[in-house]
Order: C-alpha cells, then sequence, then structure tokens
C-alpha cells in the first residue's frame, strides 16, 4: 500500500475519532460517566492527528521529489509501487547527502529491475551518488553503463562530461558535452559546460559559439556571461568582454572570483 492510501486511511480513522469524540462531549454533559470516554478519545485524536500530520509532511516531500527527479523516475517499476517508493526513498537519501544509505538501497533494487529503463534510472542516480563521494571511477562506470542503455540521455550525458572533467579528461568531457547538446538543443546545461571546458582547452571560438548558445537558452545564468567574458579577453575582444564581465556582475556573479581567473590568464 502506497504513502498517499496509508495516509486518506490515517485521515480517516481521525475523523470517526473526531466524531466519537464529539458524542462523548455531549453524553458527559448529561452523564458526568462518559467524561473518560471523552478525555480518552480527544487523547487519541491528537494522536492520530501528530500521526497524519508527519504522514502528510512524507506524502507533500515525496511529491516535490517526484517532480523534481520527473526525468529519472519516468517509466521506473509502473507496477510496483512498493519498488517505486523505494526507489524514491533512495533519491531522499541523496538528496540529504546519505549516499552511502542510497547506494545500499540501489545495489537491492539492481537485483529487482526487470526493463532497461529501471535499469538505466538505477544506474544513473548510482553515480551520481558515487560522484557526491568523490568515487569518479566508480560514476564513470556506472554513468557508463546507463548510457549503454541509452546514449541519448542528454542529461546523463552532461554528467559523464562533468565526471570526466574531474578526471582531468579535458577532450574526453569536451566530447561528451558536444553530444549532449546535440540531442538535446534545448539544454543549456550542456552548452554551458561545452563551453566551460572548450575554454579549459583553449579552443576560444568554439567556446563563444557555445556559450553565446547556452545563454539564447538561459539568459540570466550569470555562469555563462563570466564564461564569455573570459572568452572574450582571450580573444582580445575588449568590447565584448567588458559587455559581458559587467553583465556577470550585474546578474550576481562574485566579481573577486572572476578577477582571480583574469589575473590566472
Amino acid at each position: 500500500m502506497d504513502k498517499n492510501k496509508r495516509y486518506m486511511i490515517v485521515v480517516g480513522i481521525r475523523g470517526v475519532i473526531l466524531l466519537a469524540a464529539l458524542s462523548t462531549f455531549f453524553l458527559q454533559l448529561k452523564n458526568p460517566e462518559y467524561k473518560v470516554f471523552f478525555y480518552f478519545s480527544m487523547v487519541i485524536f491528537c494522536l492520530f492527528s501528530i500521526i497524519s500530520k508527519s504522514m502528510r509532511r512524507d506524502v507533500i516531500r515525496d511529491m516535490k521529489m517526484e517532480k523534481g527527479y520527473k526525468e529519472i523516475l519516468e517509466g521506473v517499476f509502473p507496477e510496483e509501487r512498493d519498488k517505486y517508493e523505494t526507489f524514491v526513498k533512495a533519491i531522499g537519501f541523496y538528496n540529504r547527502n546519505q549516499s552511502d544509505k542510497a547506494i545500499e538501497i540501489l545495489r537491492k533494487l539492481e537485483l529487482e529491475c526487470s526493463t532497461p529503463r529501471e535499469y538505466e534510472s538505477i544506474y544513473t542516480l548510482w553515480s551520481i551518488c558515487c560522484s557526491e563521494k568523490g568515487l569518479i571511477d566508480e560514476a564513470i562506470t556506472y554513468a557508463e553503463k546507463a548510457l549503454k542503455i541509452n546514449p541519448t540521455n542528454a542529461t546523463l550525458l552532461s554528467n559523464m562530461g562533468v565526471f570526466y572533467g574531474a578526471k582531468g579528461r579535458i577532450n574526453d568531457a569536451i566530447e561528451i558535452f558536444k553530444r549532449a547538446a546535440e540531442h538535446d538543443t534545448k539544454d543549456p546545461v550542456a552548452f554551458h559546460n561545452a563551453s566551460t571546458f572548450l575554454l579549459r582547452a583553449g579552443r576560444v571560438e568554439e567556446s563563444i559559439e557555445y556559450g553565446l548558445k547556452a545563454l539564447e537558452l538561459a539568459p540570466n545564468n550569470e555562469e555563462t556571461m563570466a564564461t564569455l567574458a573570459l572568452a572574450y579577453k582571450m580573444q582580445g575582444d575588449e568590447e565584448q568582454f567588458a559587455k559581458y564581465y559587467q553583465m556577470s556582475k550585474d546578474h550576481g556573479y562574485k566579481s573577486d572570483d572572476l578577477d582571480v581567473k583574469l589575473s590566472r590568464m
């Protein structure tokens, strides 16, 4: 039985207890012997109110989590609600920086997978958890497993690019980010990441090309503005550098961070 149904049952029981409490309240006005039943029913009602409030928080939290992780949850254990909720629980542990517990759940769920989509989602979250723990090699391993199942997953490709970057594999990261941008031309993160790593590789013109596209998709991204400022500085275009430098500051990018990067150029 899923959490929504359990919550509704508890709310229903609470309602019945409230009616009983009201009945005993009027009865005890006529017969004091019913007073003890009235107090008892009120205590039980308060207890169920506390339980239902806690369950309501869990239901709302899970609803928000399902919305935020819609892509990774879609098509996972559609006919097995208990396993689905277990996967959501693993996501919850990851969100609370308890990746060890999340991985423990994923290791068990892996044995329960029956479709490629389920394996893809399990391995995707597994790779992210490994990354959070600093286990980049393991993160790459599980991301590669997921990509074998779905080579066009733009989000997963972007994650893989970040993992490669963490290992210093800049050219591999660039190619992965480019693939991500090709598969999802509306994803500003893929274009921004490609722009950033192209700049690190000294491929300035390409960096500007991807940076401008990223900014077109996400006009308020101060990090993309800062990357463009650095790229134009490297290119020697002072006018465009000044433009994007100021834009990044106006949108909240720390000028000190940008100045440090500029001093290293």
